[in-house]
């Protein structure tokens, strides 16, 4: 942001947002949770997949939101990246230190094989797209109820 821009947002946009800002839904992944390289194919399913975006990382969200809502407090609730590309397991891993390390709220993203929701995850809630991934099991409402079954 420049000048211009931190002016713009301090006479039109700094008193009319709350002081506090709770982003519901925010995706946190690092490079090295990838198991398996994009292919050009599934770029063109969804255009989305061909930004130059290797990770988002926590400390990247708060420089992004420091830079976007100065003087303003942020939270969020966090999950990870929910496509076949990444390591769901490693991923949910992850999501769960960044939970525990800044005592914030998130939701585990089951694989679709799931029969078990691990103990160990620090989590609200779980968050199934059930049709992450037809490489690795078939993702679809069985998904749900292995997951409301582990539940049980």
């Amino acid at each position: 942001m420049n000048k211009n821009d931190l002016k713009i947002f301090k006479e039109e946009f700094h008193d009319f947002l709350p002081e506090e800002i709770f982003d519901f839904h925010i995706h946190l992944w690092e490079e090295n949770l990838y198991d398996l390289k994009i292919p050009e194919s599934r770029k063109k399913e969804n255009p989305i997949l061909t930004a130059n975006i290797n990770n988002f990382k926590y400390i990247d969200l708060n420089g992004f939101y420091s830079k976007l809502f100065p003087g303003k407090k942020y939270k969020g609730l966090f999950f990870g990246l929910p496509i076949k590309e990444i390591n769901l397991q490693r991923n949910n891993k992850y999501i769960s230190d960044v939970l525990i390390n800044n005592n914030c709220p998130g939701l585990f993203i089951p694989e679709p094989d799931l029969k078990e929701i691990p103990d160990d995850f620090f989590k609200r809630g779980y968050y199934p797209y059930l049709k992450i991934d037809s490489t690795r099991g078939n993702p679809n409402e069985s998904q749900r109820k292995n997951i409301d079954s582990a539940r049980e």
